[in-house]
């Protein structure tokens, strides 16, 4: 058995066999980020809740969220990260000019089991020199709900996109082993 079809078989078995998903894992971590200084403190509270399609649940930042994603859906805007710029230059994208975006979707059954879930950030790089931006760059962990593609060059359940460009169709993924979306965000 290859490692991408046990990886498959290691994420459907624990979607099949997890409990209740209790999303105060995912807003105790955005609560670290506000106290540590990352993103605003009130931010713990902006998460809403919203009925999906077939009795599925989704949370996502609500309208209170300072920022946008480069989709246009509402994000938590961070800042003092070690790596990205607070700011950036003028040939970035609108979202990214006040800094660093923090994307979350999170789609739970009636039984409150993770489905899918989505945890992205998007910025630009800190420039060599004091004040200087560099590059865009971004990583996303998704979880699917099927699987895309087929064989081991198939799009897997849970993987990482990571690049310079979300929207890029050939954007690199790489497969993960189980995780959950607190521990994504971590």
């Amino acid at each position: 058995m290859s490692r991408w079809t046990s990886l498959r078989e290691e994420i459907d078995r624990a979607r099949r066999d997890q409990p209740r998903y209790d999303l105060t894992r995912v807003t105790g971590v955005i609560k670290r980020l506000g106290d540590r200084g990352y993103c605003d403190k009130s931010a713990k509270h902006w998460l809403s809740e919203v009925n999906g399609p077939k009795g599925m649940t989704i949370r996502a930042w609500s309208r209170s969220a300072d920022a946008f994603d480069n989709r246009g859906h509402h994000a938590l805007r961070l800042k003092a990260l070690r790596f990205l710029a607070d700011g950036a230059n003028a040939s970035m994208p609108d979202h990214l000019r006040l800094g660093p975006v923090l994307s979350l979707r999170v789609v739970m059954d009636r039984a409150g089991r993770l489905r899918e879930f989505s945890v992205g950030i998007d910025g630009a790089c800190r420039g060599t020199t004091e004040g200087a931006v560099g590059s865009r760059w971004y990583a996303r962990v998704d979880l699917t709900e099927t699987p895309e593609g087929q064989g081991d060059c198939g799009h897997p359940l849970l993987h990482a996109h990571i690049g310079d460009d979300p929207d890029d169709v050939l954007s690199p993924r790489a497969p993960l082993p189980w995780m959950l979306p607190h521990e994504a965000l971590e």
